[in-house]
């Protein structure tokens, strides 16, 4: 790692890009302790949704959140938790077949990815005074090893201090993070091989409970050969089954792309089946295209970025949706950077690069992409793990409840702790 020099004044104010979750968390967790002179964002981008209508990419496959995330905003502000709870985002055992005094990794949040967006915003609203500035932010102006102004994409700029904290969470896409990892050698671009295809559904129950259908987390997960099938539950009846499949299969993307084909493709399963017999189909089918698994923190280990800019959540580093990390590790980035401020280190790049390396790119590791299956697609009856003896194994555990064990251990393999 090339070493930085320090700020040679304390960073006074803070200035945040983006619109999203990790920049409205970023505004949570740091205005208690400096003040955040305003958050850059056009209006297309702010708006929260309150559906799957007009969600796309990333945010419209399925989301589960980890007990990272719980533990991270716990550090960041144990109140945060509670409020959230009182908004009806709570986690719990990541099972129906575990109590309440499961393991901390055993637990999950179920939420729709609008119903969590929506309420980390109520929590800004709530806590965090800052000016928005509508507009989006294209490229920044360096001088002297400084962020001095950004360039907005009206034609107007952006004064920006030397002692001002510019935090990037423009998400993959930021120009500012495009340019800078250009620039480093050791960055790692990798295409995830997979495309995912994703339908939400409601269910028709008046009381949208899930009581008695298959546990969505240990049951549901189906390996089809060159598709692979999730289900995630939201609230107030909300799920959502994403199949990922290898992005070389372009025929059996396009063919899942039609909903009554993607619906007839899940009821293979009689678990998937037992969700989608018990719910409506809302919205048509959503496709997320080959993400990528991208280490971009290299900016900041090999010293390229101005010395008062940070990026967090996937500006910094993005991994394929299929291990559900991505939001927890923004809030891990977002907890550094409070941890360093709070510490008054005059070494903010050096300590924050450090962190992320040591705290995530184990599980960055895991994330870079095996070979894919591309052949053709096995049914239930012939998937590995539904022979006949397999079954009978899991149906005996689960009648004389001796599968807490190995429930707790896949959740806790998945965790991201």
């Amino acid at each position: 790692m090339k070493t930085r020099r320090g700020y040679e004044e304390p960073i006074a104010d803070l200035v945040i890009l983006g619109g999203g979750y990790s920049a409205r968390l970023t505004a949570l967790a740091l205005s208690s302790l400096r003040p955040v002179g305003a958050i850059l964002c056009a209006d297309d981008l702010w708006e929260i949704e309150t559906g799957p209508e007009k969600l796309s990419g990333q945010r419209a496959h399925s989301h589960i959140f980890l007990p990272r995330l719980e533990q991270e905003l716990q550090r960041i502000n144990p109140s945060l938790v509670g409020e959230l709870a009182e908004l009806g985002l709570r986690f719990r055992p990541g099972s129906q077949r575990l109590s309440a005094d499961a393991p901390a990794a055993a637990r999950r949040l179920f939420a729709t990815r609008w119903q969590f967006d929506k309420a980390i915003h109520e929590l800004f609203l709530r806590h965090v005074t800052a000016d928005h500035v509508r507009d989006q932010v294209v490229d920044a102006i360096v001088e002297n090893d400084a962020i001095v102004a950004l360039e907005l994409r009206s034609g107007t700029q952006l004064q920006v201090a030397p002692n001002t904290l510019v935090i990037d969470a423009m998400g993959a896409r930021s120009p500012i993070m495009a340019k800078l990892s250009a620039e480093a050698e050791t960055v790692i671009d990798q295409p995830g091989q997979l495309t995912y295809v994703t339908q939400f559904f409601r269910l028709d129950r008046k009381d949208c409970d899930s009581a008695g259908l298959p546990d969505p987390l240990i049951d549901c997960p189906q390996d089809f050969g060159a598709v692979k099938a999730m289900l995630y539950p939201g609230l107030d009846g909300w799920f959502s089954i994403s199949l990922a499949v290898s992005s070389q299969r372009k025929d059996l993307i396009q063919s899942l792309r039609d909903q009554e084909a993607f619906i007839a493709f899940c009821r293979q399963s009689p678990l998937l089946g037992r969700w989608v017999g018990a719910a409506s189909a809302l919205g048509p089918t959503r496709i997320y295209i080959n993400p990528r698994n991208r280490w971009n923190a290299a900016v900041f280990e090999e010293g390229r970025a101005p010395r008062n800019c940070l990026a967090v959540g996937d500006a910094l580093a993005t991994m394929l949706p299929t291990l559900g990390a991505n939001c927890s590790f923004a809030a891990t980035h977002v907890r550094i950077i409070r941890d360093l401020l709070e510490s008054g280190t005059g070494r903010v790049q050096d300590e924050f690069a450090q962190s992320v390396r040591a705290e995530q790119f184990p599980f960055f590791q895991r994330a870079l992409a095996e070979p894919q299956a591309t052949e053709g697609v096995i049914s239930y009856a012939n998937a590995p793990n539904n022979v006949l003896l397999k079954r009978l194994k899991r149906h005996l555990r689960r009648l004389f409840g001796k599968d807490r064990k190995r429930i707790i251990k896949q959740l806790s393999e998945t965790s991201s702790l």
